[in-house]
């Protein structure tokens, strides 16, 4: 099997907790960006097969041409079974359409491919598209979309372990919406996955370990229940990816290396842009319990990179004491073809 993409749903089953904070709701990330998965996916192909096969993997990974390249969770529509839509991250450059409402794009974090259209192609399609929460595109016909996800904060309870005092706390998370039978409804968005793969045995390998994770969870709280997911598909995905980072703007956080700077990653045209967003957290490890790794700056989805360089790579974020296993962070870009879109 040549590479190819392919599309994941991760149907959730619970609330999904992503480091957020409960005292300010705005800090609080509604899903998982691909850091945090490919961190969730390492764990998985330990428990699974073993620290060697992971290690084995990891330098694969850091290899020129890596077995996988995944996007942070996307706002995927699957109806009937079927995937029918997948929306992907509101690109950083100027749009060449003019809003009254200066405002308008500020709540929008997703878009499809007539939006994308629309907002940034001379002889855009005829129409306005709607704009539903974090959402804008031309395939949003009901509020239901508005209620498909939230991150809220609710009340929690912990239990000292020597006095047995309780104490009340806020814990917040994004609760996705159901029906009362604890099935999404139809035609709804789930979070979903799209990933880049180089052959059949890598498709294979992230199907077992997701199919894991569905049942582990991902994210925190996951001994309370939070993080676990039905696995959809995969399907083969017909948006117009590729690691190629001239092609236009990534799916995925991407840390550039020394190569991309070099090649001049960061030299733009004026309409085009990037993000920069710090990345951190707890070491989810037993050689690393209770450990933080080193944080990191990398470019939020939506970002361009300029030049011809491999398109990111993993960052070394293992602590300085040097006591465990190396760390990594994901920054393996993945592109969304702007001319084939």
């Amino acid at each position: 099997m040549p590479p190819s993409a392919w599309v994941f749903g991760l149907q959730p089953r619970s609330p999904l907790r992503l480091g957020s904070h409960a005292e300010d709701l705005d800090r609080a990330r509604a899903l998982a960006a691909s850091d945090t998965l490919f961190g969730a996916l390492c764990w998985a192909m330990r428990a699974l097969f073993g620290t060697g096969v992971l290690e084995a993997w990891l330098n694969e990974m850091r290899s020129a041409e890596p077995p996988i390249r995944i996007s942070s969770m996307l706002p995927v529509r699957w109806t009937d079974g079927k995937l029918a839509e997948v929306f992907f991250p509101l690109p950083v450059r100027r749009p060449v359409r003019q809003f009254e409402d200066r405002k308008f794009l500020r709540p929008v974090s997703f878009i499809d491919r007539g939006a994308y259209r629309w907002l940034f192609r001379e002889g855009a399609p005829s129409g306005t598209p709607r704009r539903a929460g974090e959402l804008l595109g031309f395939g949003l016909e009901t509020r239901q979309e508005e209620a498909s996800w939230a991150v809220q904060s609710r009340p929690r309870v912990t239990v000292d372990r020597l006095s047995g005092a309780s104490a009340l706390y806020e814990s917040a998370a994004t609760h996705f919406s159901l029906n009362g039978d604890g099935n999404r409804r139809a035609g709804q968005f789930v979070p979903g996955v799209v990933a880049w793969v180089a052959d059949e045995a890598a498709l294979e390998g992230l199907t077992t370990c997701l199919r894991l994770l569905g049942e582990a969870g991902i994210g925190g709280e996951r001994s309370s229940g939070l993080g676990r997911f039905e696995l959809l598909g995969p399907e083969a995905c017909d948006l117009p990816v590729t690691p190629d980072p001239a092609a236009g703007p990534t799916l995925s956080l991407c840390w550039p290396t020394q190569a991309d700077l070099a090649a001049g990653a960061l030299q733009l045209d004026p309409d085009r842009g990037y993000r920069v967003v710090e990345r951190g957290g707890w070491i989810s490890s037993e050689e690393w319990s209770g450990w933080r790794s080193k944080r990191v700056g990398m470019l939020a989805e939506g970002s361009y990179l300029g030049g011809k360089g491999p398109g990111g790579g993993l960052a070394d974020v293992t602590p300085e004491a040097g006591r465990g296993h190396p760390v990594y962070r994901y920054g393996l870009g993945l592109f969304l073809d702007e001319v084939r879109l």
